[in-house]
């Protein structure tokens, strides 16, 4: 029997590759029903977006630049996605990107606060340490 213990490093500390001359483009993705971007020139700012309510959401989360995008529902964060390089985003997520919880089905109608057909939630895509664009595609 093999026992391993790990202590997250915070994001700060983490020593990241140097950045490119280029960043990469994002992908688009052509099925998402809703496109969250990053306010122009400032990567940092919240943006939120009001989304039909569907049972269940699913979001693609991309960054051209190491940093964490928190994902909001109603004020409630139900996933992040972290990346820690430089790499170009495919249009079919890897199997790291799927790891670091750059895509995520969320089924919203096991939150506290289950919405009904008709209703609209508050999605927010708080950002921290990105440098660069992002975006967040939701399709339901």
């Amino acid at each position: 029997m093999a026992v391993a213990v790990a202590e997250q490093v915070p994001f700060d500390k983490y020593p990241l590759p140097p950045k490119p001359a280029t960043l990469p483009p994002l992908v688009t993705v052509p099925d998402a029903d809703n496109t969250v971007r990053n306010t122009p020139g400032n990567p940092l700012a919240p943006r939120t977006v009001k989304v039909d309510w569907q049972q269940k959401l699913t979001f693609f989360a991309q960054m051209q630049t190491p940093g964490i995008l928190r994902v909001l529902v109603n004020g409630r964060e139900v996933t992040k996605c972290m990346k820690w390089d430089y790499s170009e985003t495919s249009p079919k997520p890897s199997q790291t990107e799927i790891n670091n919880q750059c895509v995520e089905e969320m089924i919203l109608g096991d939150t506290d606060n289950p919405g009904k057909p008709g209703d609209h939630v508050d999605v927010t895509i708080e950002p921290q340490h990105v440098t660069g664009d992002w975006a967040v595609n939701i399709t339901g």
